[in-house]
């Protein structure tokens, strides 16, 4: 329940009669009751989430004499939280490729389902991905069972 969906209940129960402390008295024991957290469950190998982190992390390059920014990716498994993580020099769709499949080879196998969080690296501009072709030529082809 949102902020505001909260102020319009609490100014509701004040237009029926009941006190401002009344009304956040029982607001507070409804929410004693009421478990208001998202619980997924996941089954399995069924998904990995991949993101970049926000904060850029760095390093001293002794041959260049500079420090270097390194983006940071995460793969997560929904089922275990089972994680790998690694520095990628961009977030660009080959890096981001390389990356989701170094973690598959890390996990020993890849999960039906890969879900990245607002992947800036697959937008090319408004209804146009340019990550789920690099994808499709990266997808194992079916074989048919030997005869």
């Amino acid at each position: 329940m949102s902020k505001g969906s909260v102020g319009g209940l609490l100014r509701r129960a004040k237009a029926i009669g009941l006190t401002w402390a009344v009304a956040c008295e029982l607001y507070r024991g409804f929410r004693k009751k009421v478990d208001a957290t998202m619980r997924q469950v996941h089954r399995a190998g069924e998904k990995v989430f991949v993101d970049y982190s926000g904060t850029k992390l760095s390093y001293f390059d002794r041959e260049l004499g500079e420090r270097v920014e390194v983006e940071f990716f995460v793969a997560v498994l929904g089922a275990s939280n089972y994680t790998y993580a690694e520095a990628t020099r961009s977030q660009k769709v080959a890096d981001f490729c390389a990356s989701t499949a170094r973690a598959f080879e890390y996990f020993g196998g890849v999960p039906e389902i890969v879900v990245p969080d607002q992947l800036r690296a697959a937008v090319k501009g408004p209804e146009k991905l340019e990550l789920a072709s690099a994808f499709i030529l990266a997808s194992p082809i079916p074989t048919k069972s030997p005869r």
